[in-house]
């Protein structure tokens, strides 16, 4: 019996070390390189306005998050918007960003996919110009016009 509980703590522990080291490798290559913020505020035609926080998670594999939390309002009603959207970068100066699917959160109370339209949906690609500033932040930049300020 003692050198089965001998055998089973030896196995508990080299486990413990072998996920540790995994997760050490894959959260080493994947360190948060710069996070940028914005507040966003869209009217659309149909009546729907949009007042969202945006943060946005920079990755070193290229990987990234953008979260979104305000209200959708139009007309009289009100929605929670609180949704997730991991997105792709590519590219040296000019870089590609390409949207995965929204993840709402269980609060979010935005019917269907109402508040991005086809704007940020899954598999939509924007081009974007990326800086580096002399204090070290990154400015980034659509069409010419400074959209976010990102620090590290």
């Amino acid at each position: 019996m003692l050198k089965s509980n001998k055998f089973f703590v030896w196995s508990v522990c080299a486990s413990v070390i072998f996920s540790a080291s995994i997760n050490y490798a894959y959260f080493k290559s994947t360190r948060l390189i710069y996070t940028c913020s914005s507040e966003l505020t869209l009217a659309y035609p149909d009546g729907y306005r949009i007042y969202a926080s945006f943060i946005g998670f920079n990755y070193s594999d290229g990987s990234g998050l953008s979260t979104y939390r305000g209200t959708v309002i139009n007309g009289d009603k009100e929605y929670i918007l609180n949704s997730d959207m991991p997105y792709r970068i590519q590219g040296a100066k000019v870089k590609s960003i390409t949207y995965g699917q929204t993840v709402k959160k269980n609060n979010d109370t935005v019917p269907g996919d109402i508040t991005f339209k086809k704007m940020l949906s899954k598999d939509s690609t924007y081009y974007l110009s990326f800086y580096a500033s002399p204090d070290g932040d990154v400015i980034v930049k659509d069409r010419g016009s400074v959209t976010y300020i990102c620090s590290h």
